[in-house]
């Protein structure tokens, strides 16, 4: 993992929340709003572009600072809840109501992958 890979990741966890008509997007590779505008036209709804756009994918990371990564791994808990924590956060200083605001965790063994969610209620 070179300096820009270790960037992506820490902003992942720590990220920037970007509202748009009250919906909150992670500003991944800080794209801003006119990008992420863009990139939400190409789905069919805002909840639809909300729904693929706050997808990420953790283990694309960890397999690569954590030797003999597994998701049987017993911190994947831990690591999840560091998300969850921190993504609450973000959402709550966009100015957001947090009480309609999930991370979900979603692992999938059979293709290897490791997934934090944030979706939106409401």
């Amino acid at each position: 993992m070179d300096s820009w890979e270790l960037l992506q990741f820490i902003e992942d966890i720590v990220p920037r929340i970007l509202v748009i008509d009250g919906k909150a997007f992670l500003d991944r590779g800080n794209i801003g709003e006119k990008r992420m505008l863009s990139k939400i036209a190409e789905y069919s709804s805002l909840a639809e572009a909300q729904k693929w756009i706050n997808l990420v994918p953790v283990d694309d990371y960890t397999s690569q600072i954590v030797k003999g990564w597994s998701l049987d791994d017993p911190n994947i808990d831990s690591i999840y809840e560091v998300y969850k924590r921190s993504w609450i956060n973000a959402c709550a200083l966009a100015g957001l109501d947090t009480i309609n605001i999930r991370v979900n965790c979603i692992v999938d063994k059979d293709v290897g992958d490791l997934i934090f969610q944030l979706e939106q209620s409401g």
